[in-house]
């Protein structure tokens, strides 16, 4: 009944106290829904933005925000790759900067060179490839194609590619670190099938340049403490930073610096980015020479028949097999290479490109709007190159950022046990039990007047006084004894019947017309029939808020669920989600509860106009 009567209702008083009425509720209301908003938020974000408390995430707006994530994304989340890639001292990708002025014709060139392929597989690696606690975007790939290969079992993976994984996320890309000196790319199945099926499907966007350049002043700078006043006190230089020192393609016979490049070469780089220069062959036959002494030595070693070491070829590049590769790997180490050999890196492929592009430096310099010296000077830069990507594939990558949290969060699901077929039998038993144990006990209670009836109430209301993690322990050991644990009746029966269920039934039970039950006994009625034509019929609002209670217990068990369930198999949605959690990044984390409360909206939305009768009913009552 309202407690305004109709005729003060057109009073502005009355009117002021409805509006205040109204901002009280849309206050209360907004204290609940931006929590959740925030969460949605948080799964759309990662390490680098997740710290910011926003309803709506910055990067779809900010360009400066977005290339620090993807440049995130792009180097595998580790910062020391991002440093000798783009020649840059941050620490922490949020510090990095959007480069400015921003030069896309810069980043196309990269981009027009990388489209060439002029370069064997190891000059590029594939990022988005890895990052703690998230599964990037061609990894996830990757994983898929796996997936489809071989029909989902995980068993003919192992058996075929002679593995000994356990699960579908735990596989890993076998992409070989051509940043490490003495790495080279094996001959195993499972690489031949990364690399000859899947690597040429990745988008070339994915990739990024192995830079040597980064590699030396990486190396260099380590080697020196960070500080460039030591390098300079140690040759006499008076250089600013270590990304001014030069990195020529060949020997710098007489520079200052020359043994750090000659240290480089002999013991830091992958030799795939080296090559005997044409005029170095016979600096290649003198070392073969004082190794094996004489042609029959040599031929012995190598299965070959040649007269003397001037007809033996030289290989331009490492070969793959022994015994040559041991051969010319010693040959750089510790033989007289370093007029004979030259760096054949990504970079100085890429400023043969731009002098074949642009024929003169007045060009170039025209086109990029920067002064270089000359060709060799031009830097391979790889910040102009991302920020370009970012142009041209802007919505590409929001779009990947956006979903990659929840694509994670449902392959996890998907992937593991029986997580989401196990739920929805769980609650699906859980709900139709509570509506047919529950209402029959209050019916009995509420039409017959027993004589202990008030003490049946007072158990049923004592249930309430303590958690249910008291009777944990003794229903598990009830369990164990007849032999149920692992099974989905483990689950569902010691959950049937609810004493605060039966206690608010029992009252809307008692709350019905009794005059309804006598005239059905007039007409000779059932009590089955009443009970299902009139109780319930009548009681509807009630008996959805007794479901959707069952449901959302069911749903939401968690402890229960993984004591009386110890086998993975049996798990539901709440364990896994939460196995799920130790494992990934909070913004992951985020994606997998609001994946979690989808179920549980939707069954609210359906429900709800019962709900609500449910509670305002008896209140009206």
């Amino acid at each position: 009944m309202g407690f305004i009567i109709a005729t003060e209702r057109r009073h502005w008083k009355t009117r002021m106290l409805y509006l205040c009425m109204y901002v009280l509720v849309s206050a209360g209301a907004l204290t609940m829904l931006y929590p959740f908003l925030i969460m949605i938020s948080g799964s759309l974000k990662c390490r680098v933005d997740f710290d910011e408390f926003e309803v709506i995430p910055s990067y779809l707006s900010d360009n400066a925000l977005l290339f620090r994530k993807l440049e995130r994304a792009r180097y595998n989340a580790n910062a020391w790759r991002y440093q000798f890639s783009t020649l840059q001292t941050t620490e922490l990708f949020e510090d990095i900067r959007y480069p400015k002025p921003f030069r896309p014709q810069v980043g196309k060139d990269i981009a027009d060179f990388i489209r060439r392929r002029e370069f064997p597989t190891g000059y590029m690696t594939p990022g988005e490839a890895y990052a703690p606690g998230v599964v990037p975007y061609v990894l996830r790939k990757w994983r898929k194609f796996l997936y489809d290969r071989f029909d989902g079992d995980i068993t003919a993976l192992n058996d075929k590619m002679d593995l000994a994984v356990r699960s579908w996320d735990t596989v890993q890309m076998p992409e070989v670190n051509m940043l490490s000196r003495n790495n080279i790319r094996g001959h195993v199945p499972f690489e031949n099938l990364y690399y000859d099926a899947f690597r040429p499907t990745i988008p070339l966007r994915h990739f990024w340049p192995v830079h040597c350049r980064g590699l030396f002043f990486t190396s260099i700078r380590t080697d020196y403490g960070r500080d460039i006043a030591n390098f300079n006190s140690k040759y006499g230089t008076d250089f600013s930073d270590f990304a001014e020192i030069p990195f020529p393609r060949r020997y710098p016979a007489g520079a200052p610096y020359a043994p750090e490049w000659e240290r480089f070469v002999r013991e830091y780089v992958n030799l795939l980015f080296l090559r005997i220069r044409p005029g170095g062959h016979e600096a290649y036959r003198r070392f073969l020479a004082s190794r094996y002494g004489d042609i029959q030595a040599f031929n012995k070693v190598y299965g070959s028949g040649w007269d003397g070491f001037e007809q033996v070829p030289v290989p331009l590049k490492r070969p793959e097999k022994l015994p040559a590769s041991r051969d010319w790997k010693l040959f750089v180490e510790k033989g007289d290479c370093l007029d004979a050999i030259e760096i054949d890196s990504f970079e100085f492929r890429y400023v043969d490109f731009l002098k074949e592009r642009y024929g003169s430096i007045g060009n170039l310099r025209a086109a990029h709007g920067l002064d270089y010296e000359s060709f060799d000077t031009a830097p391979l830069d790889l910040e102009q190159y991302d920020a370009w990507l970012l142009r041209e594939h802007r919505g590409a990558i929001v779009r990947e950022f956006l979903f990659r949290n929840y694509l994670q969060a449902i392959d996890y699901l998907v992937l593991h046990g029986r997580a989401f077929w196990v739920t929805f039998v769980f609650c699906s038993l859980n709900v139709l039990g509570h509506l047919i144990v529950n209402p029959l006990a209050a019916y009995a209670l509420s039409r017959y007047k027993l004589r202990y009836a008030h003490w049946v109430l007072l158990f049923c209301l004592l249930t309430m006084a303590f958690p249910a993690e008291v009777g944990t322990i003794p229903r598990f050991l009830l369990i164990r004894e007849l032999g149920m644990l692992n099974t989905i009746w483990a689950l569902v029966l010691p959950g049937l019947a609810h004493g605060f269920s039966i206690f608010i039934l029992k009252g809307f039970f008692d709350g019905l017309p009794k005059e309804l039950y006598e005239a059905a006994l007039i007409e000779g009625c059932s009590e089955r029939w009443m009970m299902w034509n009139v109780t319930l019929s009548l009681t509807k609002p009630i008996l959805a808020v007794t479901a959707f209670g069952s449901f959302m217990t069911a749903y939401g068990a968690f402890m229960f669920a993984l004591i009386i369930c110890p086998d993975e198999r049996m798990w539901t949605i709440s364990v896994w989600l939460y196995q799920f959690q130790q494992i990934v990044t909070e913004p992951v984390a985020f994606a997998g509860l609001v994946l979690a409360s989808l179920p549980v909206l939707a069954a609210f939305l359906v429900a709800q106009r019962f709900i609500l009768q449910g509670i305002v009913l008896p209140v009206e009552r």
